[in-house]
């Protein structure tokens, strides 16, 4: 990025564009569709229909329809509508730290924006599950770490029915991005997601940041181990328009014509689906293709990681190093044994990082500090 008075900056932590600024390929695409059609999905256009084929054409059977919407928070709050819908339940998981959106709704789902609330404040009908941190959570060195973390679920489950609440779903972005990018143990979103299930609710994977091959795998649930069985919702958001506003919800076409059959019989967004937006998440696609960028963010993702490694061999502040594709987190300490989060030495490197027009990203998950990539 360049500034107005001409310096050159290099953001690391820009959640927007998936393929940099101002491609020519998505400018010349959203040129042309502006330039012959812009109108509202009322009017069916072939864009549409291609853009839906292309977004579903590697996903399982029952992942076979789009609802275009304006933004990820948009898909978040009509996925979790639908969930609430067809359940017949108000309630939902989330894990902490979530964050799934700006509506009323998705920040209800986002307990990054009240949970420093006195608990009386807190949603309801939300519960939180404990991230399932493998550095410093409770269970990092329990050999049964993926079925312990995966306990706060029957837990959370509980406490809703004890409030007269069931779950409509658990929303995931399987990336814990908002969380400190961690990894989960391996199955604990299956583990979870068949407990959700088991109880009546959906599972609803938000890939608005983990998405469109920022994990080395085109979808961040795909990259984290989610079983295909175990979603019924995908939701996309930022990337998938390399900033031009456009959302997606997918999920069957079975539990669709269930949904407009029951509380709500008219369904349409007046601009989500419009044939720019369209146009301009089509040609995301081809250039996530053509440059072969699923693979080269695992790659990259790779090497990045591997030279962090190698600086943590010489610096003893860099206590964890993790990620999956180009989604990496660090976690600075002032100590490798005790865990204590390097506050200071965190906001001074993201200030020093500034002053090289390098621009990231830290969060404090409750006790830890972190910087994310």
């Amino acid at each position: 990025m360049c500034s107005t008075n001409g310096a050159v900056a290099q953001p690391t932590n820009d959640l927007l564009p998936q393929i940099g600024h101002c491609h020519p390929h998505v400018a010349r695409a959203i040129y042309r569709q502006a330039s012959a059609l812009n109108t509202n999905t009322r009017y069916m256009c072939d864009v549409a229909v291609e853009y839906a084929a292309r977004l579903t054409a590697d996903l399982p059977d029952h992942l076979d329809t789009c609802i275009f919407v304006n933004s990820g928070s948009e898909a978040n709050d009509l996925a979790m509508q639908i969930a609430m819908s067809l359940s017949r339940h108000d309630g939902g998981l989330i894990i902490d730290q979530a964050y799934h959106g700006r509506t009323e709704l998705t920040t209800a789902l986002s307990n990054e924006s009240w949970r420093h609330l006195p608990a009386e404040e807190h949603p309801k009908r939300i519960e939180t599950l404990i991230a399932p941190d493998m550095y410093r959570g409770p269970y990092a060195s329990d050999p049964q770490a993926a079925e312990r973390y995966a306990a706060e679920a029957d837990r959370a489950i509980a406490t809703l029915s004890e409030r007269g609440h069931r779950p409509a779903a658990f929303m995931v972005d399987t990336a814990l991005c908002s969380s400190g990018v961690l990894q989960a143990p391996e199955n604990y979103f299956n583990l979870v997601a068949e407990k959700v299930r088991s109880a009546g609710g959906f599972v609803i994977a938000d890939e608005v940041q983990a998405g469109c091959g920022r994990m080395g795998t085109f979808w961040g649930s795909s990259a984290n181990g989610l079983k295909d069985d175990n979603v019924d919702f995908i939701t996309m958001g930022k990337p998938v328009g390399n900033g031009h506003p456009l959302g997606v919800v997918i999920f069957s076409s079975t539990l669709m014509k269930r949904f407009l059959t029951g509380t709500y019989p008219l369904l349409f967004s007046t601009f989500g689906g419009n044939t720019v937006a369209c146009a301009a998440g089509m040609a995301v696609l081809d250039v996530i293709e053509r440059e072969d960028l699923v693979r080269r963010s695992a790659d990259t993702g790779e090497y990045l990681r591997r030279e962090l490694r190698r600086l943590a061999e010489r610096h003893e502040i860099i206590g964890d190093i993790r990620g999956r594709g180009m989604m990496t987190g660090v976690e600075l300490v002032t100590d490798r044994l005790t865990k204590e989060p390097a506050i200071q030495q965190t906001d001074r490197l993201i200030e020093d990082m500034l002053a090289r027009n390098t621009s990231s990203a830290k969060g404090r998950p409750t006790p830890s500090s972190s910087v994310h990539h």
